[in-house]
């Protein structure tokens, strides 16, 4: 296609604006095994095939094509979901960010740390940075944040049942502990009373205040 004719579709395009946001998979040349296949190569992952693509089939839908089959009475298909994937998913995350954190850090810090980096917000955000939201098998339009960071935690669950846990807990810090690169843990965990706190800390660990 020439030239000047591209410059006359982009002129065409932006007198109409801009298409709205839709799913990929409407789209005539989207292919769901290629996005599939090239999804994990950009993560650098040897995913099952299998395991990972039931991490991305929401129960909703799943349940949906389900009713479908059974109205047009066509073979039902296998009722398969991440449910349950989302669920380990998101232990090992959470598992994972406390052991990390408990190193160095008090535990009300290492809860702080873990709520922020578990929350739907977080993990949504990686979600659609990894392109999640182009090949998740939802009833939605658009994605909400939940169902992006269910996503996220069943695919870490897929991954463990292909590589193991440490490639888990792995994909975990690239992803998700690397969203504190750049912040103080102390920027996080706001304390309603510091000095309540302070005093019960010293008072723990056998500090006495200056005067007892």
């Amino acid at each position: 296609m020439g030239g000047p004719t591209l410059r006359e579709l982009k002129k065409r395009r932006e007198i109409v604006g801009p298409e709205p946001e839709r799913p990929r998979s409407t789209y005539l040349e989207w292919n769901y095994e290629a996005e599939i296949y090239a999804f994990a190569k950009r993560l650098g992952e040897e995913f099952d095939r299998k395991l990972l693509k039931q991490a991305l089939i929401q129960r909703e839908y799943a349940n949906m094509q389900e009713f479908k089959a059974q109205e047009k009475g066509e073979p039902i298909p296998d009722n398969i979901h991440n449910f349950e994937f989302v669920q380990e998913g998101d232990k090992i995350i959470t598992e994972y960010i406390i052991q990390e954190y408990n190193k160095s850090y008090p535990d009300d810090v290492v809860n702080a740390v873990k709520q922020y980096l578990s929350s739907d917000d977080m993990l949504s955000h990686v979600a659609k940075h990894i392109g999640l939201k182009d090949i998740i098998l939802t009833n939605e339009f658009p994605v909400a944040n939940e169902t992006l960071s269910n996503t996220f935690k069943a695919v870490v669950a897929a991954l463990n049942h292909s590589k193991g846990i440490e490639r888990a807990q792995l994909f975990v810090k690239d992803f998700v502990i690397s969203q504190m690169n750049g912040k103080d843990v102390y920027e996080i965990w706001d304390p309603k009373d510091p000095y309540g706190y302070l005093t019960k800390l010293l008072s723990d660990r056998g500090v006495k205040r200056g005067g007892a």
